[in-house]
């Protein structure tokens, strides 16, 4: 018999799935954070909560598990001319916005939407897989492929922006964020992708080209 775990679980969803029960879970609300990593440097993830928190430890996820975030990372050696990059995704058990957060966007969640449908997206829109073509502070490519994932939950059903969202969800994409929230435009933004097999669309206010 599996024993329970007391640490934050991680998938990479290539290559683990994430734990049926835990794919069943109902979520009720979700987040665009930017995170602070020092340096000038941001990080874009969602982050999800559950309808149901999970309250004792399990072998799939520690006590007190609130929800998931989910985020693109890189996967392999960081070598040129493109890193491969996978979906990981955390168990998270602290309440509110993330720890590092310096910016957090409420992105509406329709009725009865499970993190099933969260990562079927990823799938059925073609989002992996995906390579990094810049490594350094000044790519937005984590920027690049949450807009896109944001989008596509949004013409799936998952998620209902609102109809302001060019404003108050994508535009803040163009922005980098310090301490405090403080935004200044990107200088220079550098995309993410190129010619490879991520499937982009464009997407007005989001101004990410190379």
């Amino acid at each position: 018999m599996a024993q329970n775990v007391t640490k934050t679980q991680t998938w990479a969803i290539s290559t683990e799935p994430v734990p049926v029960p835990l794919q069943n879970k109902i979520v009720t609300e979700c987040y665009l954070e930017m995170l602070n990593l020092g340096h000038g440097a941001n990080h874009a993830i969602l982050r999800v909560v559950f309808k149901h928190p999970q309250v004792k430890a399990s072998p799939r996820a520690p006590a007190n598990t609130l929800g998931l975030v989910l985020n693109i990372e890189t996967n392999g050696p960081l070598a040129p001319p493109s890193v491969p990059g996978d979906v990981v995704v955390r168990t998270h058990a602290h309440t509110g916005t993330h720890q590092r957060a310096v910016r957090s966007i409420p992105l509406p969640v329709r009725g009865k939407k499970r993190v099933r449908h969260f990562l079927a997206v990823i799938k059925t829109a073609h989002l992996l897989p995906c390579f990094f073509d810049y490594m350094d502070p000044d790519a937005v490519g984590c920027r690049d492929f949450t807009s896109q994932y944001i989008y596509h939950l949004d013409q799936q059903k998952v998620l209902k922006l609102p109809a302001n969202a060019a404003d108050t969800i994508y535009d803040p994409f163009n922005y980098r964020y310090t301490a405090g929230g403080v935004a200044n435009p990107h200088q220079p933004p550098r995309a993410l992708f190129g010619h490879h097999k991520f499937d982009h669309v464009t997407i007005m206010a989001v101004n990410l080209a190379p």
